[in-house]
């Protein structure tokens, strides 16, 4: 469900809480003269709105989703074992034009992100620790934002971005399934040496979890 109408309904929940609560107790006054009736009823109604709100907050999902996706989905296997559609970018550093084709022949782990993504902004390191540790087996990881390039770079100064970062100029005209990144980043997209989608990872990774599933498609 879509986390404005949750929280729409919570809202509704607590007023209509509040609003008996009200009646209730307005007519004996302030606290100081409640008796046990209004105490239960007072009660009763913060533990409906609490209940309410943290149930609109769990519902729409706290881990960087974005708005209309409660949790992070699991790859469709409609889109695994095909050619993964072409995509065009450029790159952040030098602002050429490159295709996803000229990493042919390479591993590729292209994960869509952005620097206002915490659970991206986090996984980084590990991304570059990965370019860094399999580079020599044939992994090319290549992170893509949607952003202007002079904000990336303001996050590279901090030194946590692959050295292959691109950043795309109209991601609305992105094919299935890249286009999916604008609704759950980090999107990454494991992709073999043949240009092949092997797996689709929704929400933030480690070290660990890539190195796993990346393990099937590197040169030994």
């Amino acid at each position: 469900m879509n986390p404005l109408l949750l929280y729409g309904l919570s809202a509704a929940i607590i007023l209509g809480a509040g609003a008996l609560v009200y009646r209730m107790v307005a007519p004996r006054g302030g606290p100081a003269r409640w008796g046990a009736a209004e105490w239960v009823a007072a009660t009763l109604g913060v533990l409906v709105a609490v209940s309410a709100f943290t149930a609109a907050v769990v519902a729409s999902g706290g881990d960087g989703a974005a708005p209309g996706l409660a949790a992070a989905p699991t790859a469709d296997p409609a889109d695994l074992g095909k050619p993964a559609p072409a995509l065009r970018f450029r790159m952040v550093a030098s602002g050429e034009e490159r295709a996803l084709d000229a990493y042919r022949g390479k591993t590729v782990l292209l994960n869509f992100w952005a620097t206002w993504c915490a659970p991206c902004r986090a996984e980084m390191p590990d991304l570059k620790r990965l370019e860094a540790a399999y580079a020599d087996r044939g992994l090319v990881v290549l992170v893509v934002s949607d952003e202007p390039p002079a904000d990336i770079l303001r996050f590279a100064a901090e030194g946590s971005l692959p050295a292959q970062s691109g950043y795309l100029t109209d991601p609305t005209t992105l094919p299935q399934p890249y286009i999916r990144m604008l609704e759950m980043r980090p999107t990454t997209f494991l992709i073999d040496a043949e240009g092949v989608i092997r797996d689709i990872i929704y929400g933030a990774g480690s070290y660990r979890s890539f190195e796993a599933a990346l393990a099937p498609l590197l040169n030994s």
